[in-house]
């Protein structure tokens, strides 16, 4: 029985030495935290502001070029004429 209470005593020693070291961090951390949160919104509006301004800056996109059918080239007859030759060996029919 007195090895539990002497546990329970150096287990709430241990635990009481823990919260007094660190009790000062963790109030400080609480009560600066209305701080924090003005301050990082006070980082976003900036990083919009900041946005905003870049965005304003931007030169336009450049003209689109009209989307539309696509020209085909229509394809160059050769000019009709000259007189056919005829397959060496062959007579040619009508001659």
């Amino acid at each position: 029985m007195l090895n539990a209470v002497l546990a329970f005593l150096a287990m709430l020693l241990w635990f009481s030495s823990y919260v007094l070291f660190f009790l000062p961090d963790v109030l400080r951390w609480w009560h600066d935290r209305p701080y924090r949160n003005a301050m990082s919104e006070i980082e976003r509006l900036q990083a919009v502001r900041a946005y905003a301004a870049w965005v304003r800056d931007m030169p336009p996109p450049p003209p689109r070029r009209r989307a539309g059918p696509v020209m085909v080239p229509v394809p160059v007859k050769p000019p009709i004429g000259g007189s056919p030759v005829p397959f060496p060996g062959r007579r040619m029919i009508g001659n």
